[in-house]
C-alpha cells in the first residue's frame, strides 16, 4: 500500500473525523479501482501512527505571525455522566500555536493543560522564533508586558479593557494604550491591519 494513499486517508480522518473502520471501507473502494490488496483497519491505524511528519521549517526572516490557543476534551464521557455519578472533572488539553499568516503554516506549537495561562505559554513560543518575527498578531489574552518587551514593538495585540496608559515596565504596551486612547480600538485595528489575524 503506497504511503501517498495512507497520507490521503490520514488527511481525510483529520478533516472529517472518520473512524478507522470507515477508512478501511474507503480503501477497499480505491483498492478495487487501482488493483491493490486492501489492508485491515488496524494496519491503517499503525501506518498512520508511524508516518513521518514532514519538516516544513523555513529559515526565512520577517514573518508575520498570529498566535492563538484552543482546548480539546481529553475524554469522550459527557457532562451528564460526570454529574450523575459525581465524578471529578477531567479537564482538557490546550493547544498553543504560532502560525505564519502569509503561507498558512505552523511555526511552533505546544500542548499544555487548562491551567497554563495563554500569555505565559506564548512567551515560551515567542522565545523559540523571536528573531524570525516581524509582526505578531494576537487577541487580548496575550496582553502581557513580557510579550511586548520580548518582541520590542512587533506585537500587534490590543490591550485589555482596564488598561493604563502608564509604562509600568513596558513602554511598547504603553504606546499602544495611548494610541488606542487617542483614537479608538477599531481605528487602531484598522491602522495596524489587525484583521489579518
Amino acid at each position: 500500500m503506497p504511503d501517498a494513499l495512507i497520507n490521503f486517508l490520514a488527511k481525510i480522518r483529520s478533516i472529517y473525523s472518520i473512524p478507522f473502520r470507515s477508512l478501511e471501507s474507503i480503501l477497499k473502494i480505491f483498492s478495487g479501482i487501482m488493483g491493490l490488496n486492501a489492508i485491515h483497519y488496524t494496519n491503517i491505524f499503525r501506518r498512520i501512527r508511524n508516518m513521518k511528519v514532514m519538516n516544513t521549517e523555513n529559515n526565512s526572516e520577517n514573518i508575520e505571525c498570529a498566535i492563538d490557543s484552543t482546548g480539546f476534551k481529553i475524554t469522550i464521557r459527557g457532562d451528564y455522566l460526570g454529574n450523575k455519578w459525581k465524578r471529578d472533572r477531567k479537564g482538557w488539553a490546550k493547544l498553543h500555536v504560532i502560525v505564519d499568516i502569509n503561507e498558512i503554516r505552523v511555526l511552533t506549537f505546544s500542548i499544555t493543560d487548562e491551567h497554563v495561562q495563554d500569555s505565559r505559554e506564548a512567551l515560551n513560543l515567542v522565545n523559540r522564533i523571536r528573531e524570525k518575527i516581524s509582526k505578531l498578531y494576537g487577541d487580548k489574552a496575550y496582553d502581557s508586558r513580557s510579550i511586548y518587551n520580548a518582541l520590542c514593538g512587533k506585537a500587534i495585540i490590543p490591550v485589555r479593557k482596564n488598561y493604563s496608559t502608564l509604562s509600568r515596565g513596558s513602554p511598547y504596551r504603553a504606546r499602544i494604550a495611548r494610541e488606542i486612547r487617542r483614537t479608538s480600538e477599531s481605528e487602531w485595528k484598522n491602522n495596524n491591519n489587525y484583521g489579518k489575524r
